[in-house]
């Protein structure tokens, strides 16, 4: 979930007392200008399970960085559910684990391997209720 996501979700929360929908229109018309832009732009948030190498991971600068390999975190032989991912950095590669309480989806521009993954998960996905 992003700024834009839960500026909305706050805004409702507090709809249901105010005298007036106007804070509420505008959170969603931001929202919905933000979601516009990231499309334009080939940007995408998805879940780090997801992220793939070859992928281009948006840092906190908001300059993209590629990524390099990414793996599944295991202790006692369990998967954790978080992720290693190794980013290419201008001081040299550098290793992550997602997700982070403060960013619980990646965002991403994808690579050719990240297409594939959305192929998977399209197909795999599909018709399920």
């Amino acid at each position: 979930m992003n700024a834009y996501e839960r500026t909305v979700i706050e805004a409702a929360r507090r709809f249901q007392d105010a005298q007036s929908d106007a804070e509420l229109i505008g959170a969603v018309k931001r929202l919905e200008l933000h979601e516009q832009q990231q499309a334009t732009a080939g940007v995408s948030e998805i879940e780090w399970s997801l992220v793939a190498a070859g992928d281009e991971l948006r840092g906190k600068s908001g300059a993209f960085f590629p990524v390099i390999r990414t793996r599944c975190e295991y202790d006692m032989g369990r998967a954790t559910g978080r992720y290693v991912i190794e980013v290419g950095m201008p001081g040299g590669p550098k290793s992550i684990v997602r997700p982070h309480a403060n960013e619980p989806f990646a965002t991403v521009k994808r690579g050719q391997d990240g297409r594939a993954v959305d192929e998977f998960v399209n197909v795999f996905s599909s018709g399920q209720e």
